[in-house]
């Protein structure tokens, strides 16, 4: 309960401060708030640079035979696993 008392006040000053703060005035003697800076307009984007790179070697496509050779196909004996021995009791 003492804790729930404590974040209330502690919420409840945060809360008064926000409200009631008040900005400091500028010394008479300082430089002004504010620095204001005219810029001429530019017309148009600048000129990208060439980018001057050797290229990388040329890639090769590799030809692919496209034949219609008939594919071997395994047979279902031969893809099977071996039959497993049984097993003594």
């Amino acid at each position: 309960m003492a804790a729930a008392c404590v974040v209330t006040a502690a919420h409840g000053a945060l809360a008064w401060l926000a409200l009631n703060w008040r900005p400091t005035e500028a010394a008479p003697d300082g430089p002004p708030p504010a620095v204001m800076i005219d810029l001429a307009p530019i017309a148009a984007a600048p000129e990208q640079p060439s980018h001057d790179v050797a290229q990388g070697p040329q890639s090769i496509e590799e030809r692919v035979d496209t034949t219609d050779e008939p594919v071997a196909r395994q047979s279902e004996e031969e893809t099977q696993p071996p039959p497993m021995p049984p097993s003594e009791r």
